[in-house]
């Protein structure tokens, strides 16, 4: 994901998702300031890029966007977190300025806090047969939806995976 911010908008590209064996129907972004969600937007499956307007300045916005493929298959990108930044002051009228004491300064980090990328691959194998458990899959989807309540940016559910399903899941 690159964001390119200013103004109150951010315009965000990304490289367009490849699915194999589905159809890409549409993407979604979601973006938040902390754990809050912002709001949603929903461009078409053939955009690679999309501008978000009506951003805050000054906020640190988080993006994530996802893509989504027939089956109910979806794949989710790297989030970015971007500060909105607020337009250019006028340029300060020239006057000799004291020295500034660093007692007391903001951190830097705390205006735009690196944001902690928290990933979840969830797996829920019923095993079908003589043995199968019945609930495996109900809990891996309750867990993963525990997860994406919890704030992890990226949560992957998946049902009856194989070894090599697993490895491609990772």
């Amino acid at each position: 994901i690159k964001v390119d911010s200013g103004k109150g908008a951010a315009t965000l590209s990304w490289m367009a998702a490849q699915p194999t064996n589905c159809v890409l129907q549409r993407y979604s972004i979601k973006y938040m300031i902390g754990n809050e969600l912002q709001g949603r937007e929903t461009p078409d499956a053939n955009a690679t890029s999309h501008r978000i307007t009506g951003l805050s300045c000054g906020e640190c916005y988080t993006f994530q966007i996802a893509a989504h493929a027939t089956g109910g298959l979806t794949a989710r990108a790297t989030s970015i977190a971007v500060e909105v930044p607020h337009p250019p002051a006028p340029p300060p009228a020239p006057a000799p300025e004291p020295p500034v004491s660093p007692v007391g300064m903001a951190d830097p980090n705390t205006i735009c806090p690196k944001t902690t990328k928290s990933y979840a691959l969830v797996i829920g194998n019923n095993y079908p047969g003589e043995n199968e458990l019945k609930s495996c899959v109900n809990d891996a989807n309750a867990v993963g939806a525990a997860l994406d309540q919890a704030g992890f940016i990226d949560v992957t559910v998946a049902h009856n995976l194989d070894a090599v399903s697993i490895k491609r899941a990772l």
